[in-house]
């Protein structure tokens, strides 16, 4: 994907969260997972936050569905 596309994604899902912060880094990191073995930046790892963004997915998810019936 590029750059553009997961930037208008990201807006999306903070919409649909109803976050509340003009600024979209931090729901970034959290949703975006480093390819293996691209380690550009070694002084950082995503992967708690990462972990923090598949588990509120589940849980939207999991809300969602429970809601439908």
């Amino acid at each position: 994907m590029d750059e553009e596309t997961i930037d208008r994604a990201i807006a999306e899902l903070a919409r649909l969260l109803e976050y509340d912060s003009p600024n979209l880094s931090h729901l970034r990191r959290a949703m975006c997972v480093n390819k293996e073995g691209d380690y550009s930046d070694a002084n950082y790892s995503n992967n708690s936050l990462a972990t923090v963004g598949d588990s509120v997915l589940k849980l939207i998810i999991s809300d969602y569905l429970y809601s439908k019936g």
